[in-house]
């Protein structure tokens, strides 16, 4: 790799905008988006931005684990442990009297001439998005929704939907019928 590639790595780690990254590592700023494409797709330096991103992951200790929960804090916010009800309305709590949490899901907090406070918080939404995403319930939606959810499972060649609903009706005291089609399935 040649010393303006390897500039070009360290400005892609910045924004991971190719365009950006190679104009900034001195390439024209004309062709800069073809030649960040075509920087992209040499193992050289796709290997090298890679490392450089678990070196970078490994530095600062980012792992899974804490981006959900960072995600968590906010999707789980609740305004109510932020703001108090009184005389003139709505006023924000001290905030050394709100936790961590609470604190973590605040995006700005305001502060108007007449002195009434705006509190924003982070978008509950996104973060929503995000960890559905990462744990896969957008996938098994879409899965559902097309028809592709693999077949149930069987336990002695029976679906476990109807195993089901045989024990809930065993413990409700009514008559177990085994000949019963599954639910679902015309009789």
């Amino acid at each position: 790799m040649n010393p303006r590639q390897q500039r070009f790595v360290e400005e892609y780690l910045v924004d991971l905008n190719g365009y950006r990254a190679a104009a900034r590592a001195g390439y024209a700023e004309k062709g800069a988006r073809n030649i960040a494409s075509r920087l992209l797709r040499k193992p050289e330096i796709m290997a090298a931005v890679e490392k450089a991103k678990e070196e970078r992951r490994e530095r600062l200790r980012i792992t899974a684990d804490r981006v959900l929960a960072e995600l968590a804090r906010i999707a789980f916010a609740d305004i109510g442990r932020l703001v108090v009800s009184d005389a003139q309305g709505l006023s924000l709590k001290n905030t050394r009297d709100l936790s961590p949490d609470d604190l973590a899901a605040v995006a700005a907090i305001e502060v108007s001439a007449d002195g009434k406070g705006r509190v924003r918080l982070h978008s509950k939404l996104r973060a929503l998005d995000a960890i559905a995403r990462h744990l896969g319930l957008f996938e098994k939606a879409a899965a559902e929704k097309h028809g592709t959810i693999p077949a149930e499972p069987l336990f002695d060649g029976v679906p476990a939907r109807e195993l089901l609903r045989r024990k809930l009706a065993q413990l409700a005291g009514e008559e177990v019928e085994e000949d019963k089609p599954p639910l679902g399935e015309a009789e």
